[in-house]
C-alpha cells in the first residue's frame, strides 16, 4: 500500500512538471506570433469606410446655455431648428449656437433706431467672437455656446467675420438695388453659416463648401420672399431697386398688403432664381455624402417652400406659406435615411 501511495505521488509530480513545460512552450510560441503580427499587420481594407466625426466627448446632459439657443432657434428659424437636430449631439450644440448667432446679429437692424446703435451692436458681438477664440468668452448664452463650438472643432475666425461684416454693411442699406446685391448678402451670411455647420462636423472639402454656398445662396432668396409680409407691416421693402423699376411695383400696394400681378412675377422672378441655385447645389449630391449631408438638410425646407409658393402663384402674402408642413418634416428625414440633401 505505502509503494502503490508513492508511485502515485510520483506520478502526479511527474505530470505537474509536464504540464508546466507545455505552458511555458506555449507561452513563448504565443509571444513571438504576437511580435510577428506587430512588426508585419496584415493589410486592411477601408474602401467601404465612412468618414469618421470628430471625436468630441458628449456632455451628459445638455447646458442650460444650449437650451436657450435651442429654444430662440425653435422660436424664430423653425427649419434650421428640425434640420439641426439630425446632427450628433456635440456637432448639434454647435448649430443651435451658430444660429443662436444669426438670429441675434440679424434682429439688430431691426431693434434700433440709427446706424451707430447697430454698429455698436455688432462690434460688441466682433468683440465676443474674439474673446471666444482666447476662451474667455462674455457670460451670455449665445457666447458661451460658440465658445465650445469654436474649440471643440477649431471653427474658422473667417466666416464669423463676414457674418459680422455684412451686417453691418447691411444696416446702411434701406433697399438693396440689384439681385445681385442679395445674393452677394446671403453668400455671406447664409452660406457662411453653412460653412461653419460643416465644419462642426469635421468636413472641409471643396465640393461640400461649393453646394453650400449655392444653398446659401437659395435660402437667402426664400428668407427675402418670406419677409415681404412682415417688412410691409413695418412699411419697408426689401425688393430690389431693379425688379421694382422692372415689374412697376408700387410701394404703397405693398405697404397695404395688396398682392398685384407686377409684384408676383417680381416674386417669380427670385423664387426663380432661388430654385436655380438650388438645383446647383442638388447637383453634387453623389459627391457631398456623409456626414456633409447633415449639415445641408435644409436643401428639402427651402425646395418645399418654392413648390408651396408656385401653387399659390408666387403670392407673397398668402397665410399658409407662413405654416410649416408635415410634407416637409418626412421629406428631411426621408433624405436623412437615404444620405441625401
Amino acid at each position: 500500500t505505502m509503494l502503490n501511495r508513492t508511485s502515485r505521488q510520483s506520478y502526479l509530480k511527474v505530470r505537474s512538471i509536464v504540464a508546466r513545460q507545455q505552458r511555458r512552450s506555449a507561452s513563448k510560441k504565443a509571444e513571438h506570433v504576437h511580435t510577428a503580427e506587430c512588426s508585419h499587420p496584415p493589410p486592411i481594407d477601408r474602401t467601404n469606410d465612412k468618414p469618421q466625426l470628430p471625436v468630441v466627448q458628449k456632455p451628459k446632459f445638455t447646458p442650460q446655455y444650449i437650451r436657450i439657443c435651442m429654444d430662440a432657434v425653435r422660436k424664430v428659424d423653425y427649419p434650421a431648428y428640425f434640420c439641426s437636430l439630425f446632427l450628433p449631439g456635440p456637432s448639434r450644440f454647435a448649430a443651435f449656437g451658430l444660429r443662436a448667432f444669426n438670429i441675434e446679429t440679424a434682429s439688430i437692424k431691426n431693434k434700433t433706431q440709427n446706424v451707430q446703435t447697430g454698429i455698436l451692436k455688432l462690434g460688441w458681438w466682433r468683440q465676443a467672437i474674439e474673446s471666444c477664440y482666447q476662451n474667455a468668452p462674455p457670460q451670455h448664452p449665445v457666447a458661451l455656446a460658440l465658445n465650445d463650438a469654436i474649440h471643440n472643432f477649431k471653427l474658422s475666425r473667417t466666416w464669423f467675420t463676414k457674418i459680422i461684416d455684412s451686417r453691418e454693411k447691411d444696416l446702411r442699406v434701406t433697399q438693396p438695388r440689384t439681385l445681385a446685391d442679395i445674393e452677394s448678402y446671403a453668400e455671406n451670411t447664409m452660406s457662411s453659416l453653412f460653412y461653419l455647420t460643416l465644419e462642426s462636423v469635421g468636413v472641409r472639402d471643396f465640393t461640400a463648401d461649393h453646394a453650400a454656398s449655392h444653398l446659401g445662396k437659395a435660402t437667402g432668396l426664400i428668407t427675402l420672399i418670406r419677409a415681404i409680409p412682415f417688412q410691409a407691416k413695418e412699411r419697408q421693402l426689401y425688393i430690389p431697386i431693379e425688379l421694382c423699376a422692372k415689374h412697376n411695383i408700387k410701394t404703397e400696394d405693398i405697404f397695404s398688403g395688396k398682392t398685384t400681378p407686377q409684384l408676383q412675377e417680381a416674386v417669380y422672378e427670385i423664387a426663380n432664381q432661388a430654385k436655380s441655385h438650388l438645383d446647383l447645389s442638388r447637383e453634387l449630391t453623389a459627391s457631398v455624402r456623409y456626414p456633409a449631408n447633415l449639415a445641408l438638410l435644409q436643401a428639402e425646407w427651402t425646395d418645399q417652400y418654392l413648390l408651396m409658393l408656385q401653387k399659390r402663384h408666387f403670392n407673397p402674402f398668402d397665410d399658409t406659406l407662413r405654416h410649416n408642413t408635415m410634407r416637409q418634416r418626412l421629406y428631411t428625414l426621408k433624405n436623412y435615411y437615404l444620405n441625401k440633401y
